[in-house]
């Protein structure tokens, strides 16, 4: 077999969405697709812009077949100043000369489909994409096109981050629970720019998913999102995401607050307490989280002790805005909407709570501000002074978004919420814990300084990356090791792999040839892949060479196909689902490329394989990611 030439190896790899149906006797798969067609006529798009911040817009493009045969999908525009960022990497390829650029998704649009193209448009002084075309007709929205719109506006349905503020609110105006009216300091009050509150000011169908915290009380928007266990069952994730929806209180042991539930919202909770232990905190205990089932209407709870304040609703129905009064506010920052230096205010005004939280689209983080048992260990509050937080927080929901992608998880509404306990999970030796519903970075074994003084690399967030991973693995790609456990660290890191080719342009795996030429030393029979030769690293690459050789949705379609064969911690099944699976995604024999690398294929197994094609390249001789 002749290995594939680095442009066909690039050809396979980025053709992710130039994948057609094709059936077999095992049903409809997925194949790559024949070559690029040029764009079609029957292929339309608009776009949607929206202003995140003076130096950052928000640009979506839209395709759409309106046609009765796949067809490629190109747009072509003028942008006059900045530059753009390709925000789904591979899948889309971008080409500029000059102030023209040319964005096409890299395969074909099945009929009647659409595909978003999300775009940043970076330092362009609010200059918007102007002559926009698709196969020569406009494209709808594009501001230099539409006599309708005004350039440097926003797309009519785009929602502008930014409209909510936390803290815009006039001292003295709110009367907390149980707390004297004026105690608390105001963060960052804008006098004039509240609504009254007469207690009715609830919104029916919240616009954002983010809490609005003043000094006196917080607006917590719920919306029908269902629970975030019965996505992990769905989408056959090794943890769930989190229920909790911050409230930004913090309150005493004993002290009493309200509630105010809208009427229509009939599943709400709250919750009362965080995850963790904490020095000076509930006597170092993890008493965990409390939970007191709420009613429409005015709730007065008392607190069974220290702890955040947050809302559960698991309803795939209620929708509105729950009203959270008393406590003391918890400095709140919001990436893409909080403005650094109203944040910093609330972080030197609010200052009657031990922790602050971070909230982003996929992650929230309850930060403890610093450990006042030990100053010279984790000072966080002293960390994040001047860090730009919204170019770290995308990191984190950026790695989060690439998991969804890679393992096919759907964006449930549900954030993967962080921690910061003083010491982690009793004879735990790693640098986070994942649990159900929340990841925490111990201080006691690494410092969750990793969250704030990383550069953003495998290397820097590798404890970020690794817990993330572990959140959203498939049972699937964990195998059973030579010592008969289920060895999870052998495919956590495959997302991380594939941003570092997106945002650093190379894959860590490649670095490990000469420990993997010194295995394939070995005669094929004798190779064992989990002999000491291999390593954690070593072993992705059994699953990325795949991605590499099939395309970016590889892995994910590998997984739906297999989530129903494979229960949790059944690990031979588990080795079995994936060989004949990806096999079947493949359309090609795998059983030599498994051999090779030392993997057992069954004898029952090898004549369902052997339906399919021969392999025609030697797939296991990929060592170069990036060609």
């Amino acid at each position: 077999m002749t290995p594939p030439s680095p442009a066909a190896r690039r050809a396979a790899r980025l053709g992710t969405c130039g994948l057609v149906l094709a059936s077999t006797v095992f049903g409809t798969v997925l194949v790559p697709a024949a070559a690029q067609a040029a764009p079609s006529s029957d292929v339309t798009a608009s776009l949607r812009t929206t202003v995140v911040t003076d130096a950052v817009t928000d640009a979506v493009f839209t395709f759409h077949n309106t046609g009765s045969t796949p067809a490629a999908s190109a747009v072509e525009f003028d942008l006059p100043t900045g530059m753009v960022h390709n925000r789904l990497g591979a899948r889309v390829d971008v080409q500029t000369d000059g102030t023209h650029v040319r964005i096409a998704p890299s395969g074909l649009l099945e009929p009647g489909a659409t595909f978003e193209v999300p775009l940043y448009l970076l330092n362009a002084a609010g200059a918007l994409p102007e002559h926009c075309s698709v196969d020569g007709a406009a494209v709808t929205g594009c501001s230099a096109d539409d006599a309708t719109e005004t350039p440097g506006t926003e797309t009519p349905g785009a929602e502008t981050p930014g409209t909510e503020t936390p803290g815009t609110e006039t001292p003295g105006t709110e009367t907390p629970g149980t707390e004297t009216p004026g105690t608390e300091t105001p963060g960052t009050g804008t006098p004039g720019t509240e609504t009254p509150d007469d207690g009715d000011t609830q919104s029916p169908t919240p616009e954002h998913t983010w809490p609005t915290v003043t000094s006196g009380h917080t607006d917590v928007p719920v919306r029908p999102i269902g629970s975030a266990l019965a996505a992990q069952e769905h989408d056959g994730t090794q943890a769930a995401r989190s229920d909790l929806r911050q409230a930004g209180r913090w309150i005493r042991a004993h002290q009493t607050f309200v509630v105010e539930v809208p009427e229509g919202v009939t599943d709400a909770e709250v919750a009362i307490g965080q995850h963790g232990n904490y020095f000076g905190i509930n006597r170092c205990g993890d008493v965990g989280i409390a939970t007191q089932a709420l009613h429409p209407g005015q709730n007065t709870i008392t607190a069974p002790h220290d702890g955040l304040v947050s809302i559960i609703d698991r309803s795939t129905s209620d929708s509105g805005t729950v009203v959270v009064r008393g406590g003391a506010p918890v400095p709140t920052y919001i990436a893409g909407v909080t403005d650094r230096a109203d944040f910093d205010t609330q972080l030197r005004d609010w200052d009657r709570s031990p922790f602050f939280s971070l909230i982003g689209e996929q992650v929230q983080a309850d930060v403890l501000r610093s450990d006042r048992t030990a100053p010279q260990s984790d000072q966080n509050e002293a960390l994040i002074a001047g860090d730009d937080l919204d170019v770290r927080m995308e990191r984190w929901d950026e790695t989060v978004r690439t998991n969804q992608r890679v393992w096919g998880v759907a964006d449930t509404g549900h954030r993967v919420h962080i921690t910061t306990p003083s010491y982690g999970d009793a004879g735990a030796n790693a640098p986070t814990n994942v649990h159900q519903g929340w990841v925490a970075f111990p201080t006691d074994h690494a410092s969750p300084h990793h969250l704030f003084t990383s550069d953003g690399s495998a290397a820097g967030e590798q404890a970020l990356r690794n817990a993330f991973g572990r959140v959203f693995q498939q049972d699937v790609m964990r195998w059973t090791n030579q010592h008969g456990q289920a060895d999870g660290t052998i495919s956590q890191d495959l997302a991380s792999f594939v941003l570092e080719e997106q945002v650093h342009q190379r894959n860590p795996l490649d670095s490990w040839r000469a420990k993997l030429d010194r295995f394939r030393q070995q005669p094929v029979d004798e190779r064992d892949f989990w002999s000491n030769q291999m390593n954690g690293m070593t072993r992705h690459l059994v699953f990325d060479q795949l991605r590499r050789a099939y395309g970016e949705d590889f892995l994910s379609t590998v997984a739906a196909r297999a989530r129903a064969d494979v229960a949790a911690g059944s690990d031979r099944e588990a080795r079995r689902a994936f060989i004949l699976q990806a096999t079947h995604v493949a359309g090609h024999d795998l059983t030599p490329f498994f051999e090779q690398w030392g993997v057992q294929v069954e004898d029952d197994l090898r004549p369902h394989l052997a339906e399919y094609p021969a392999l025609e390249t030697a797939i296991w001789d990929d060592f170069d990611a990036l060609d």
